[in-house]
């Protein structure tokens, strides 16, 4: 349990900057696309490559969120389990 816990914890964390880092880029997207809507020129590889930065922070975001929500639902198991063998002791079935 507090390996998984350590693991859910690390990937909290994780998450956490990769969003921080999501936002930036969004910003830095959304930055060139209200640049080409007013009419100003757009480096259009500056442009691409901001862009598939950014895809590649939520593809990355994804898997993880992915990987700590199958390993949140380990944790939840093996917490329920704990907490049956605590019950079933104190309810004097040992």
């Amino acid at each position: 349990v507090r390996l998984l816990d350590n693991d859910l914890s690390m990937m909290d964390l994780q998450l956490t900057s990769l969003n921080q880092q999501i936002d930036l880029s969004k910003s830095n997207v959304d930055s060139y696309e209200s640049m080409a809507r007013s009419g100003q020129d757009v480096n259009r590889t500056a442009y691409r490559q901001a862009l598939d930065e950014h895809n590649q922070l939520v593809d990355r975001y994804n898997a993880i969120l992915t990987s700590r929500k199958s390993k949140y639902a380990s944790y939840s198991a093996e917490i329920a389990e704990i907490n049956e063998m605590v019950q079933r002791y104190n309810s004097g079935n040992r």
